[in-house]
């Protein structure tokens, strides 16, 4: 048992795929996310924003901003942030993710915190988020652009498992998300289909993300 970052970005990301909503609609991004929002990303959203949910989904997912993970969850809930945790956890245990516990919905570790997981939690989490085209499109993408109040942001992947521009890439990855913390490791997970089923590999190391990349290659090796 441990902490996985991304698995609550992750979470958000799956819950915003089930909620029906079309992700072309164009919100405003909430009240509450400047407050909430403890560690903001190269995204730079603010309050007050304009942005569609799919771009909110592609800043999470490629840009691990945890302002657009608050900014799914606070629309999602009608602002109801501790509703949208409620909700993250009942969809784990359904998930039979019996051992994972959400605290919040960005990913920032904080001393203390009860939220927990375990790989193979992550890994059944992640095979749901692995059955939306969209998470796993947008999850796969080293460059992408966000229309913020009807202009283009630059935004590239923290992920360099996928970015063939980096001496960590592997052809065999497919997203989906990676998390680093100098207070406590890191943590990784990414697919491979190209065997004709899908693969998941999930690692959560106490290591720095760099020396974890190696580690979640071996695993996706190990599926051909």
């Amino acid at each position: 048992t441990g902490y996985c970052g991304f698995l609550p970005r992750l979470m958000t990301c799956v819950l915003l795929a089930e909620s029906g909503q079309d992700l072309e609609t164009e919100i405003t991004v909430p009240n509450q996310v400047n407050a909430l929002t403890k560690q903001r990303s190269s995204a730079e959203l603010t309050e007050g924003d304009a942005i569609s949910l799919s771009d909110l989904m592609t800043a999470v997912l490629v840009g691990n901003a945890q302002e657009a993970a608050y900014a799914i969850a606070l629309y999602l809930s009608d602002g109801n942030i501790n509703a949208f945790i409620e909700q993250m956890n009942m969809r784990a245990a359904e998930l039979g993710a019996a051992d994972t516990v959400f605290t919040e919905p960005a990913g920032y570790y904080e001393e203390g915190t009860s939220a927990k997981t375990t790989a193979i939690d992550a890994a059944k989490i992640a095979a749901q988020a692995a059955t939306f085209d969209a998470i796993l499109s947008k999850s796969n993408i080293a460059t992408a652009n966000l229309t913020v109040n009807g202009k283009k942001r630059i935004l590239y992947t923290r992920n360099a498992i996928i970015d063939q521009n980096d001496e960590s890439f592997s052809p065999k990855a497919s997203g989906l998300s990676v998390h680093g913390d100098t207070r406590i490791g890191s943590s990784m997970v990414s697919t491979n289909n190209s065997t004709g089923s899908r693969f998941i590999a999930v690692v959560i190391s106490s290591k720095p993300v760099t020396e974890t990349f190696p580690d979640i290659r071996k695993l996706l090796d190990y599926s051909v």
